[in-house]
């Protein structure tokens, strides 16, 4: 009886999980963003403080972990995912210029969840138990990461135009080299993918 309680009380907040865990895309290579996957629906586009520039487009990008130590004298396991949501997300350039920045945010996004799953593998081979060193150095990771989607930014930061009722973007040059690059090191990490 008490299993049924435990259950019945708990059943909403399961079935809000899971929903909400259907709604996010997981970091697939043979599945990259379409313009669809960006739900919410914009407008206008956003302006960023007093730069004089806009934002016309929002990802929302998350890691998720899942973790689990069944003891003290155990390494713990740690799963590191990496998710889209389209619920958060909004696309005003439907250029591929737009899309294809935004695939790089999600594999940078990516390449970070396998440098610390690397991390997490080096510190388990080493016997490290102290489940608090693990987070730490997730943290650094997280760090850079974002320290890097930053640079990313600043340094193609494509113009946005509004002319005869639509938002127009230049294709900034450094921004294939950069594609270029999160896929070279995508591949060098390959042996951490998510399984």
């Amino acid at each position: 009886m008490k299993k049924f309680l435990y259950l019945f009380i708990n059943l909403p907040f399961l079935i809000g999980f899971v929903h909400q865990q259907a709604e996010m895309i997981l970091w697939d290579l043979k599945r990259p963003l379409k313009y669809e996957d960006f739900k919410v629906v914009q407008r206008d586009t956003i302006k960023i403080g007093n730069t004089g520039r806009f934002k016309g487009v929002l990802s929302e990008f998350k890691f998720k972990f899942n973790t689990s130590q069944t003891s003290y004298t155990t390494t713990p396991k740690i799963e590191v995912l990496v998710y889209f949501g389209p619920n958060k997300s909004w696309l005003l350039l439907k250029t591929e210029t737009t899309l294809e920045h935004e695939q790089i945010h999600f594999n940078i996004a990516e390449l970070y969840a396998r440098k610390m799953r690397k991390s997490i593998d080096s510190l388990n081979n080493l016997n490290v138990y102290n489940f608090q060193i693990h987070t730490e150095k997730i943290d650094d990771w997280n760090k850079k990461y974002n320290d890097r989607n930053i640079k990313f930014d600043f340094e193609i930061d494509s113009r946005v135009y509004y002319l005869n009722g639509k938002f127009l973007s230049d294709k900034n040059r450094k921004q294939t080299p950069w594609k270029e690059k999160i896929d070279r090191e995508l591949k060098t990490l390959e042996i951490f993918i998510s399984k």
